[in-house]
C-alpha cells in the first residue's frame, strides 16, 4: 500500500499513536512460503503497470462519506450501476 501511495504522489499522514499502534507478532516463516526471487523484478514493473492496471475508468458517484471513529478512517458509499443519477 505505501508503494502504491508513492507512485501516485500521495502523502501517508500517520495517526497519534495513541490511537493507532500496532507490534507484529513474531513468527518463523513458513516451510512452504519461500521468499520470492522474483520480488525486486515484480516491484520495479509493478510502478510501470500502476497507471494501467487500476479501476480508473470504473465511474462512480459519492453517495454518502462519513469520518469513523474519531477520524481514523473513511466509510464511503458509491454508486456504480447509476453514477450518472441524482437523487
Amino acid at each position: 500500500m505505501y508503494r502504491r501511495l508513492t507512485f501516485s504522489n500521495q502523502t501517508l499522514v500517520r495517526r497519534n499513536f495513541t490511537f493507532a499502534r500496532y507490534k507484529m507478532m513474531e513468527h518463523v516463516r513458513d516451510a512452504g512460503n519461500k521468499e520470492n526471487p522474483q520480488r525486486r523484478q515484480r516491484l520495479q514493473r509493478a510502478q510501470k503497470l500502476r497507471k494501467k492496471d487500476t479501476y480508473a475508468h470504473v465511474h462512480y458517484l459519492i453517495r454518502q462519506r462519513e469520518l469513523k471513529y474519531r477520524g481514523l478512517y473513511y466509510h464511503i458509499q458509491v454508486d456504480v450501476l447509476h453514477p450518472t443519477l441524482e437523487e
